[in-house]
């Protein structure tokens, strides 16, 4: 039943504070959830940046390094082909398995234009959780970088 989704792990980010409380989208399902956020007065087709949260149930028992990999793969196999993959942190030995990425493409389809991505995948026990933040810009801001992996590494993974 659709009830069993409460009693999984959720990582909880909270992007208030970063005036990013639009909700564009939300899909929940029984094994997997995504939410897609944006500056309240901004839209999927004309945005400054996006916030991201999600849990991808299949890919729970692969290893961190496979998980990066399927990422990568899907953001950009159609998108931007072109894109680099910077992995910045990966702890696959550590109590909850972490790793922090960057996506950066000078070209990307879905947006017609660049796109630039943080992501920080956790392994929690139903799932991958995923967060991510992303600019319009073809390389990740500097000062952005340090900010958001701080803030990730600040969330927490949450048992309902």
């Amino acid at each position: 039943s659709n009830n069993n989704i409460h009693k999984k792990d959720l990582i909880s980010i909270k992007f208030k504070n970063d005036k990013v409380n639009k909700i564009i989208f939300k899909i929940l399902t029984n094994h997997d959830f995504l939410a897609l956020y944006c500056r309240k007065n901004e839209e999927l087709n004309n945005w400054t940046f996006l916030g991201q949260v999600s849990r991808i149930k299949s890919m729970k028992d692969y290893p961190l390094d496979k998980c990066v990999e399927e990422i990568f793969k899907q953001v950009t196999i159609d998108n931007a082909p072109k894109a680099k993959l910077k992995q910045l942190e990966k702890y696959p030995d550590a109590a909850i398995p972490y790793a922090v990425f960057k996506i950066e493409a000078k070209y990307f389809d879905g947006y017609k234009g660049p796109c630039s991505q943080l992501w920080y995948i956790v392994k929690g026990k139903d799932g991958l959780h995923t967060a991510l933040v992303a600019f319009p810009l073809k390389e990740f801001p500097l000062a952005a970088e340090s900010h958001y992996i701080k803030f990730f590494k600040s969330s927490k993974l949450i048992n309902r």
